[in-house]
């Protein structure tokens, strides 16, 4: 892996740590629910963490003018990942104040969004 890529994913360990909490807690708040709900009610950030590697990963092989496909893909990802907080929501047996947890996906998905996207541009602020 590229030193781009590798600062890249050091950039968004942060969100990442945020993005846990909420997996966490869900999946220890669920535990008599079957594995692949467990799964399915983490999914959002599963699919935020994976496509934030991908696009990292992605990132040392794009440039300032031929990202925008990359860009287009990651950013498709994310609403993916946001839209499957209600399914998460869905899913979740117990306490519905329990879901103000996933603000904190939300947040982590912005920052990554923002990252990854100057990663694949190559355009830092």
């Amino acid at each position: 892996m590229q030193s781009y890529a590798i600062s890249v994913l050091g950039a968004g360990i942060p969100a990442i740590i945020i993005a846990v909490i909420p997996a966490l807690l869900f999946w220890y708040l669920n535990l008599k629910s079957s594995l692949l709900n467990r799964v399915l009610i983490i999914s959002p950030t599963i699919i935020i963490i994976v496509s934030f590697i991908i696009a990292a990963i992605t990132s040392s092989y794009t440039t300032y003018e031929n990202h925008k496909i990359a860009w287009s893909a990651y950013q498709g990802a994310l609403l993916i990942a946001i839209i499957s907080i209600a399914v998460s929501i869905k899913l979740h047996k117990g306490s519905k104040f329990n879901h103000f947890a996933h603000l904190l996906t939300i947040i982590a998905a912005s920052y990554l969004w923002l990252i990854g996207g100057m990663a694949l541009s190559h355009d830092w602020l």
